[in-house]
């Protein structure tokens, strides 16, 4: 459910204001990636073997220079086990670091209201908020915040 705050200004100038709720339906989605059809499946697959082809001849090269020694093939492994970790070790902290960082800025209301508000409510509100902050807000030049 969604709550909005209007103000309605009346032609002799008079503003009043109103709280509505509504829901958002899933009527209201937006797709965000289109279903592959098989025409993108079957060039995908030829973009693939073409690039498979392309690499072939180099692959091979490579593959006649490589040592592949027992030795060599465990520090590889090794080395690529622990990159991987201390890629998500690192990962995860600036994850941490960045929920962190937004629960500094944007912290959780201490009070709740449940109670959509009405004209009454928000004209209190407005007397409230004039005599407590007064000088906080600027006002336009036609006199109206």
């Amino acid at each position: 459910m969604w709550w909005t705050l209007i103000d309605v200004t009346t032609p002799d100038g008079e503003t009043a204001r109103a709280a509505f709720t509504f829901d958002v339906t899933s009527d209201a989605t937006i797709e965000a990636a289109i279903p592959l059809n098989p025409a993108q499946a079957g060039a995908l697959v030829l973009a693939i073997a073409a690039l498979i082809a392309a690499l072939r001849p180099v692959w091979r090269a490579l593959h006649r220079r490589l040592d592949l020694s027992p030795q060599a093939v465990t520090l590889v492994i090794v080395t690529l086990i622990g990159s991987g970790a201390a890629l998500l070790a690192g990962y995860a902290f600036i994850a941490a670091e960045n929920e962190r960082y937004l629960d500094t800025v944007n912290p959780l209301p201490q009070i709740v209201n449940p109670t959509l508000p009405d004209a009454g409510s928000l004209g209190r509100g407005a007397v409230l908020f004039d005599s407590a902050c007064a000088g906080w807000i600027p006002t336009r030049p036609d006199g109206k915040r």
